[in-house]
Formats: C-alpha cells, structure tokens, sequence
C-alpha cells in the first residue's frame, strides 16, 4: 500500500511539472481557456493553448552624446519577447484570476465619445478579453477614459502574473520595470498571486 500511495504522489508531481500543450489538458483547467491583452501595442499578453506569449517594453538607454527620442516615438523603447509553455499550476492560477477578475461586472466599453483628432491619452487603447468555457468577455478603454479603477488593478495584477511567469524561467533576476508598471518588490510567483483575495 505504501509503495502504491508513493507512486500515486510520484505521478501526480510528475503531472503538474509537465508543460500543457494545445493538445492536453489537465483536471480543472479549461479547454478553451484563453486571455488576451493589448496595450497599445507596448504590452501584450496572448495566452492560449497552454502557451503565454508575453511582449513588453523598456525605455531606452541613451548612451553618452546620443539624443533621447520624444516618449510617444517607439525607437525610445526597447522591445522584449517571450514564449513560454506554461505548468499546470500556472495555468490554473491564471484561470483564477480570470474568475476573480469577472469582466462581465465592467460595460464592454470606456472608449471616449468619437471627436476630431485624437488627443494623446486616447492614442493608447487598451483591449482585456478572456474566454473560460466557451465564454467570452471583453473590455475596450483608451488613456483617456475614466475607467473603475478596479479595472486598472486587475489589468496590472495580470501583468504582475505574467511578470512572475517569466522572472521564474529566467531564475527570478533582476531586470528594467515595463513601461506602465511601477512595483517596488519583487512580484510574487504564480502560486503566491493565485491564493491572494
């Protein structure tokens, strides 16, 4: 019975140490589990099939006589990129969040009435969407908009998630804060996040 209760714990580790692809699910983690965000195209974060790509942007660092580019020019950031297979208590963290995050509570959209010209705040658009069980919810705002500001914290939690994801791969070092977060510690890994309220 112990040899058999040893193995059983042995398979189940082995289990949640395994990447999930497209085509393998685990207990507890949809099917059809997908999370998109854009932020005007600095951050992006695309999970879907088991997979998180994760792009993000830095500010630039000009070196001694070159001249700093104006912020809203991208030649003034640099462009970071990664894809990662992500574990299964990755994955069912990030399903929690979306559970916790309940965009169906926000209106599908904060974009600001349509004037001439575009001022500079709506110049960055912001879309979140998640689907879970064949349900789909979205949520459009831009700089400009006067969005809950519960909604700008679950879009940074998302972010901090994705942070952690990527610094674990990368054995947690340090490195440049993206462009739209500020955090003062180091973020807290999948599992952490996952059990906070």
């Amino acid at each position: 019975m112990l040899r058999q209760t040893m193995a059983v714990t042995l398979g189940l580790c082995l289990l949640a140490a395994q990447p999930l692809g497209a085509e393998s699910t685990a207990s507890g983690v949809s099917e059809d589990f997908s999370i998109t965000y854009n932020h005007a195209g600095l951050t992006v974060i695309t999970i879907r099939g088991g997979k998180l790509k994760y792009v993000w942007h830095t500010e630039r660092r000009v070196g001694a006589g070159e001249l700093a580019r104006e912020p809203q020019d991208l030649r003034s950031y640099d462009r970071h990129e990664v894809e990662i297979w992500l574990m299964l208590d990755e994955l069912l963290a990030l399903q929690y969040w979306v559970q916790q995050a309940n965009l169906g509570q926000y209106l599908p959209s904060y974009n600001p009435p349509p004037e001439e010209g575009l001022s500079y705040g709506e110049a960055f658009r912001t879309t979140l969407e998640a689907t879970v069980d064949g349900a789909t919810q979205t949520v459009e705002w831009t700089g400009a908009s006067d969005v809950p500001q519960s909604l700008q914290e679950t879009a940074g939690q998302l972010i901090k998630l994705c942070q952690a994801i990527e610094q674990q791969r990368r054995g947690r070092g340090e490195r440049d804060t993206p462009i739209g977060t500020h955090t003062d510690h180091t973020p807290p890994t999948p599992l952490e996040q996952a059990s906070q309220p």
